[in-house]
């Protein structure tokens, strides 16, 4: 009997450390996750939520703006690249990758007033009220097991100090304003696909 029982606190130190590394092992594949995904403020509340419907137009704003839904901003795969992996990348390197990612109807909206309408996550508040956020496609706030977004789900919005607005939680918006399409590229590293500055906000 006193060989068997050494066999068995073996065993049993084992049982323990398997529920340890598969800790680790699931941390570690979470966080190699979000070098996958650096729109770290994008994760889920729900899983597979539906995108956000069309930007619904009132008054002179229907000849001041097209009414752009996700479905085409996020109707198509993108390519995403690690981290750094386009540092030494040349303007015709960076430019021949939106032209072979960015779909052509896509890229056509590049400078145009557009309408879009989807939920907001803020980034940055100046005297309590939303500056900076992102609006994304879906709702993907609270949850860190949720789908996350593609780059293609979401774009970065500067808001005026003087069109600051107060945030609501879970809140969806429709924002109106030009936008800027194409890889947004720093030390490498693509930033963002989509970007709004200078824009009114209105909630709904």
């Amino acid at each position: 009997m006193s060989g068997e029982v050494p066999h068995a606190e073996g065993r049993s130190r084992e049982r323990r450390r398997f529920p340890r590394r598969l800790k680790y092992a699931l941390i570690a594949t979470y966080l190699a996750g979000l070098a996958l995904v650096p729109q770290w403020a994008t994760l889920g509340l729900q899983s597979a939520p539906a995108l956000a419907g069309e930007a619904e137009l009132e008054g002179e704003e229907k000849g001041r703006f097209q009414a752009v839904s996700w479905d085409l901003l996020a109707g198509f795969p993108y390519e995403f690249e690690m981290p750094g992996a386009l540092e030494d990348a040349s303007p015709d390197v960076l430019a021949e990758r939106n032209a072979r990612l960015i779909p052509v109807e896509v890229r056509a909206l590049d400078g145009r007033p557009i309408a879009i309408r989807g939920h907001v996550i803020p980034i940055r508040v100046t005297r309590g009220r939303v500056t900076e956020f992102i609006l994304a496609a879906k709702n993907e706030i609270g949850c860190c097991f949720g789908d996350g977004l593609l780059m293609n789900q979401w774009i970065h919005v500067q808001v005026a100090e003087a069109q600051a607005f107060d945030y609501e939680p879970f809140a969806i918006a429709t924002v109106l304003g030009v936008l800027d399409v194409g890889e947004e590229v720093r030390e490498g590293t693509v930033l963002s696909l989509y970007r709004m500055s200078d824009v009114a906000v209105r909630s709904g």
